[in-house]
């Protein structure tokens, strides 16, 4: 084992005890732990051996979770590369994205799971990456959205960001509800996977896809938005599909109004309702709601020191960023 990425091999090392215990839910098909971690093999000899990809190289990755691109986000760590997920969602914006990180090849999905390659003559190099490879670590690239002004690029050490699932929790069959080019969804990604748990995928994020594949899947995690959840209410899909294996939702990205917070939880009678608190830079603050029917939140724990000084709150992270790759 290489002792840098010490944290990612025992991940991978735990999975290897799992065998046919599903560990991916795709197109109403389970996929066991050992087809997945031959999936995360075939990836690691098709990117070192066909695609001569390097440890160090910038490569960005076009799709949303599924079997392949979930086994991709491990082969790639493994050969300690630097990860820039993007999404269709964000189609028009990926020329401007790439070239702030630099990304010097492309591995770009469809729907059905074929995939393309793409090698860029990039030569250039960002700094702040430049300086991390000389760490033999492998990195991921997130943006922020942009509300204050330019998209700021925001590098992660993937070592360290995996750090935090290596002591055991239980684990949940999670819908990967929130996007893979978001430093939220990446981190529900791991956690799917850190803690044996599975990892559902659904190629839409509209009431109806989610409600049908969490009957199909029996999830009982859903990572989610108040947004969703009002869109949620407004459909009424809840009342035809059974969701009743849902035991855990979790919310964060925006603010949440009381009157959502109460009709979720008579939609989902039997579930705990759990706010989230994480900011791209440095990462997804365990946090503990004050109540189900609260919108109090308590952050900190393991990893995470906080502090509030003049009522602004201060937090420092044992997951923080690297650093912005264009901006102080």
């Amino acid at each position: 084992m290489s002792d840098n990425i010490q944290s990612i091999n025992t991940i991978i090392e735990r999975l290897k005890s799992m065998g046919d215990i599903p560990a991916i839910f795709y197109h109403e098909k389970s996929y066991s732990y050992s087809t997945f971690l031959n999936l995360v093999e075939e990836w690691e000899n098709r990117i070192s051996n066909k695609y001569k990809i390097d440890a160090g190289k910038v490569v960005s990755v076009l799709g949303d979770f599924s079997p392949q691109v979930c086994a991709l986000f491990f082969a790639l760590m493994k050969q300690k590369t630097i990860i820039v997920p993007f999404t269709h969602v964000i189609k028009s914006e990926i020329s401007e994205l790439k070239d702030i990180a630099k990304v010097q090849c492309q591995i770009s999905f469809t729907r059905d799971q074929t995939w393309s390659f793409e090698d860029f003559d990039q030569n250039e190099s960002n700094d702040l990456i430049a300086k991390f490879r000389e760490k033999e670590l492998p990195g991921l690239v997130v943006f922020t959205s942009g509300s204050t002004g330019k998209k700021k690029g925001i590098l992660h050490d993937c070592e360290r960001v995996m750090k935090k699932f290596v002591n055991k929790r239980a684990g949940w069959k999670t819908v990967l509800f929130l996007m893979m080019d978001h430093f939220g969804g990446f981190n529900t990604f791991l956690s799917a996977f850190a803690y044996e748990g599975m990892a559902v995928c659904i190629d839409e994020r509209k009431p109806e896809t989610v409600c049908r594949v969490i009957e199909q899947s029996s999830a009982n995690l859903l990572p989610t938005s108040p947004t969703f959840l009002n869109l949620l209410i407004a459909s009424k899909c809840y009342k035809y599909f059974n969701l009743s294996s849902i035991k855990l939702i979790t919310y964060g990205t925006e603010v949440m109004t009381e009157s959502t917070l109460q009709k979720t939880r008579e939609i989902f009678p039997d579930a705990r309702i759990k706010q989230t608190y994480g900011l791209s830079e440095l990462g997804v603050v365990r946090s503990r709601s004050k109540g189900d029917s609260s919108l109090m939140i308590k952050i900190g724990g393991s990893g995470f020191e906080t502090k509030i000084i003049d009522n602004i709150l201060w937090i420092r992270s044992e997951s923080n960023m690297i650093g912005y790759l264009n901006a102080d």
